[in-house]
């Protein structure tokens, strides 16, 4: 087994934009990426959300939302004491997924 750590570059690039369609909805949609090298491992990740929100009153509202992310990471270079690679991964997921939310603003 082997161990890795490190930090991410700064900054984690976010977008995020903002639209009141009328007095009581909201339209957000948002796109992030993050990409890391560190070693032998190297990596990126997409995140993205589309989200509409009510706004039933001055400091609450409820709403629904799309959220998606992509994560790819390949990790290669794990080798034994004679120099040779023994182990080269790869992690390539893609999740979505659907959210029904309150909100209360303070």
């Amino acid at each position: 087994s082997t161990d890795a750590e490190g930090t991410g570059p700064l900054p984690y690039l976010y977008f995020e934009y903002r639209r009141l369609l009328s007095d009581h909805w909201r339209f957000k949609a948002g796109l992030g990426w993050l990409a890391v090298e560190f070693d032998d491992i190297d990596g990126s990740q997409y995140v993205g959300k589309l989200d509409i929100e009510y706004l039933a009153g001055r400091r609450w509202g409820f709403g629904a939302a799309l959220n998606f992310a992509k994560v790819d990471v390949d990790w290669a270079g794990l080798e034994n004491e004679a120099g040779e690679a023994i182990y080269t991964g790869a992690i390539d997921m893609d999740i979505g997924d659907v959210s029904i939310f309150a909100r209360v603003r303070f």
